[in-house]
């Protein structure tokens, strides 16, 4: 929505939007014309507001392997990225891209008056570098950041851990206060998730941090107010070692009618099977019945895998199941 209003306020202004997950490009694309039509009437200007996935692809447009055509410098893709550093996590990988562009001889080009940063938590200091050094002046660069989410730590870095400081110890980027008009906060904390139900996202929370593990929790948010800020509202106890806490999501931060509508047993099922075929028929047949009775979009249903050495074999079954039962559908390898 932010990316449509700027565009159809500034329509001049060449605006770059970059995320992580390349199979988000579509929905990305979708939501930023539909809130175009919404604040302007047409279509987006796609020569002037840009989908650009962090790293890019062969059949994906990257603000990366853009950046460095530009720059008339080789594109490392993944595999090259593993051969030339030091193999270390996804992001790291693209972060010493980023590095090598901005530390070689040829200055980054300022090609963006905005750029809008999705999914920053997944994305290494220096993506973000780069994207700072690529905008003209007054530099405006918009991050939304999801710690809960982020694949390497619960911590929110602050602008002095991503952009460092000048020599008297000033922030490079500063988000404390307000801006000029003295109305709107550089920093804006979302408590209110409208699109996840409330009993989907606290199971999230519970097996993405390993809650309920019996050798303790895998992430874990130590402080009352890092819980607040989520949206949580906690209950009883302190934040002390082999003390019990207790928190709860209010449905005031959780304004989604699907928890009511459905009921909770209804939007998180559990089910065993005795065989892995059973398996990729139940839910084969369970895409069919979604697409056919409960009128989804075959391209709002995504099957998520969470066995990665049989991730390939099973997805290759499950599509020969799917085009069976009429429906074509793609797999995605992030």
């Amino acid at each position: 929505m932010k990316a449509a209003w700027i565009h159809s306020r500034y329509p001049e202004w060449d605006i770059a939007y970059t995320f992580y997950t390349k199979s988000l490009y579509g929905q990305i694309q979708t939501n930023i014309t539909r809130f175009y039509r919404w604040w302007a009437g047409g279509d987006p200007d796609w020569t002037k507001i840009k989908i650009l996935h962090g790293w890019g692809g062969k059949e994906v447009a990257g603000l990366y392997s853009s950046v460095s055509r530009q720059m008339n410098r080789p594109s490392r893709t993944f595999r090259e990225a593993q051969n030339v550093f030091t193999y270390k996590e996804n992001n790291e990988l693209l972060g010493n891209c980023c590095r090598e562009l901005r530390e070689s001889s040829e200055p980054v080009p300022e090609l963006y008056d905005a750029i809008l940063i999705d999914e920053a938590q997944d994305f290494h200091f220096d993506f973000y570098k780069l994207c700072l050094d690529l905008l003209r002046e007054p530099k405006r660069l918009i991050w939304a950041y999801d710690e809960v989410q982020s694949l390497e730590s619960l911590n929110i870095p602050t602008t002095i851990d991503i952009f460092g400081t000048y020599a008297d110890g000033s922030p490079i980027v500063n988000l404390e206060g307000e801006y000029a008009n003295g109305e709107i906060s550089k920093d804006v904390i979302l408590y209110h998730c409208y699109r996840t139900p409330r009993p989907i996202l606290v199971a999230a929370h519970i097996f993405g941090m390993g809650l309920l593990r019996s050798q303790g929790a895998v992430q874990f948010i130590p402080t009352r107010e890092g819980w607040e800020e989520i949206g949580y509202e906690v209950i009883s106890g302190n934040f002390t070692v082999g003390e019990k806490v207790s928190i709860r999501r209010p449905e005031a931060n959780s304004p989604n009618l699907l928890e009511k509508i459905a009921g909770v047993k209804n939007l998180i099922q559990c089910k065993s099977f005795s065989s892995v075929p059973d398996e990729l028929d139940w839910v084969a047949q369970q895409i069919h019945k979604n697409i056919s009775e409960d009128e989804l979009k075959p391209e709002e249903i995504v099957v998520i895998s969470l066995d990665p050495k049989r991730m390939r074999p099973n997805f290759d079954d499950l599509q020969v199941l799917l085009l069976n039962l009429g429906i074509k559908s793609v797999r995605i390898v992030s």
